[in-house]
């Protein structure tokens, strides 16, 4: 067995994840977000919430946070000023 000092994000495959692929979609969206739908009664997170996750990666199409904001767990509040 590796120490566990020795391990890394590339060592033990996260690097070359599919985070957007179809099946993690579907596992995110049952185990993530149906479940908070499920237990909260609610469909998207309140106004004043805050959402925290341990994903890794959260800036490319498919990632948890995108996917979280297009399947409408997250609003996004935008405002424009004249």
């Amino acid at each position: 067995m590796r120490e566990m000092s020795r391990l890394s994000s590339s060592s033990i495959g996260f690097r070359n994840k599919d985070w957007g692929s179809e099946k993690k979609k579907a596992a995110r969206s049952q185990s993530i977000f149906g479940v908070y739908r499920q237990v909260m009664e609610r469909e998207s997170l309140p106004d004043d919430k805050q959402y925290w996750t341990l994903a890794g990666k959260h800036t490319s199409p498919g990632c948890e946070l995108p996917h979280a904001i297009s399947d409408g767990l997250i609003l996004l509040m935008i405002s424009f000023t004249a």
